[in-house]
């Protein structure tokens, strides 16, 4: 058991090292990224193209990059590489209720820009968008600073202490989240009320549309942060009851 845990120690290592790699590289290409988009803002060329084009070069070949690491550093005898048809096929049956989960998700998410961009014209199209995009990136920042943090806390505590318990934890991780976003409803309604060079007027930004989409992140981040005991419990198939009743 000892010689198991010690080989088993060893990979991880190795596991950890090469992720290590691939986050760095993928670092390297976000800076990159705002180097040029900088450089192409100040140069006045700051067109959509050139932004397309600019993202496109660093994603392929970083891409390109993060897979050359990859193979280099596991070293696999594809000679005696054999393909198990059905480990592939157990594999899917297991990840199936995932699949639907995203789906289930990118299906909510297509059906809200459908919405809006059927009933709604072109400039107040342009308006809900901006609003999204900043949200969007607000979202990310949680998923990053809170979600991805706590998730191996609630994994790691699950079989260990009560559900009760583990609640406890989430809930307390909510109200930090909270916390953060009423202090961004205030900052918004302070440069709102003091701006005086018309900074919201001029990118078409509404402080109450605003407000409502932070209100409303306020309820998904909750229903994300539970949805991580339901993850450890695996009980994934209630969450994918809950992302279909919302689709309908």
């Amino acid at each position: 058991m000892e010689i198991k845990f010690v080989t088993l120690s060893i990979k991880w290592q190795w596991l950890i090292k090469d992720i290590r790699a691939l986050l760095y590289l993928t670092a390297i290409k976000n800076v990159l990224m705002v180097i040029g988009l900088i450089i192409i803002y100040t140069s006045e060329v700051f067109t959509f193209q050139n932004v397309i084009s600019l993202w496109s070069i660093l994603t392929i070949a970083t891409t390109a990059l993060i897979l050359f690491t990859w193979v280099s550093s596991n070293k696999v005898d594809y000679k005696s590489f054999t393909v198990n048809k059905n480990l592939f096929k157990d594999q899917y049956k297991i990840s199936i209720i995932h699949f639907l989960l995203g789906l289930f998700a990118l299906l909510n998410m297509q059906i809200g820009r459908l919405t809006v961009g059927g009933f709604l014209s072109l400039d107040l199209v342009g308006t809900y968008f901006r609003h999204a995009l900043i949200m969007s990136l607000v979202y990310q920042v949680f998923n990053i600073g809170s979600y991805n943090r706590i998730l191996p806390i609630v994994f790691s505590k699950i079989t260990d202490l009560r559900i009760y318990d583990i609640k406890k934890i989430v809930i307390k991780e909510h109200y930090k989240v909270i916390i953060v976003l009423s202090i961004m409803i205030m900052i918004i309604f302070g440069v709102y009320t003091t701006d005086s060079t018309g900074l919201f007027k001029r990118f078409s930004l509404d402080p109450y549309f605003l407000t409502g989409l932070i209100i409303a992140t306020i309820i998904k981040t909750r229903a994300d942060l539970e949805s991580l005991i339901l993850h450890g419990s695996f009980k994934e198939n209630i969450i994918l009851n809950l992302q279909f009743l919302t689709l309908i």
